[in-house]
């Protein structure tokens, strides 16, 4: 009689332990679950803000190219510009020398003296 109660006492603390067990069980799987969850959640708005981020690269990148070309043909144009700038002042220069050579009277090279 007493083994069947020492038995009996076994088993219940055992069934005590089982049940204790299976209501852990249940609540680990519940914080996986909203774990998993919430890595699910931030896995989704990385891949959103990756892709946003990969559109903006593609947008920049536009503006860029757009803003080089622009810059090279303003610098063209400003070479130009000094160029014909250049072209104008040797121009007047060769003006003036003529103006003083025909005051002065010296005869250009090549033409015949009277």
């Amino acid at each position: 009689m007493v083994i069947a109660i020492v038995v009996h006492t076994v088993h219940l603390r055992a069934l005590r332990r089982l049940e204790t067990l299976r209501v852990r069980d249940r609540i680990l799987t519940a914080e996986l679950s909203a774990a998993m969850d919430a890595v699910k959640k931030s896995e989704a708005r990385v891949i959103k803000l990756n892709a946003e981020l990969e559109q903006r690269v593609i947008e920049r990148t536009s503006e860029l190219i757009v803003s080089q070309e622009r810059n090279r043909t303003l610098h063209n144009e400003l070479n130009h510009v000094a160029r014909v700038s250049t072209m104008g002042e040797l121009a007047a220069s060769l003006a003036d020398l003529v103006r003083m050579a025909e005051k002065l009277r010296i005869p250009s090279p090549g033409s015949n003296p009277d």
